[in-house]
């Protein structure tokens, strides 16, 4: 439903490419402007000294979706004749 993990959408960013006071912990989430000038947002999943390490994958990628529905009624519509 919202794709595969693709592993290339994992990637280190160094923390000076943030504002200083900017406070990231994993599990912040992250809009960065990329060059193409759409948003991405992301997960910040690792923090080192230099480096966050952010997965810009959909949050439910590569997880399996179950959808539980109960039919409430059916409804038949006759056709109509079109001019």
């Amino acid at each position: 439903a919202f794709g595969q993990h693709i592993d290339d959408l994992v990637v280190e960013v160094p923390k000076e490419a943030f504002r200083p006071d900017v406070n990231l912990v994993v599990g912040s989430r992250v809009s960065i402007n990329a060059t193409s000038g759409k948003t991405v947002y992301g997960i910040v999943i690792e923090a080192k000294e230099d480096t966050f390490t952010i997965d810009f994958n959909h949050p439910l990628a590569g997880k399996k979706i179950i959808f539980t529905v109960t039919v409430v009624s059916i409804v038949t519509v006759e056709p109509t004749e079109s001019n």
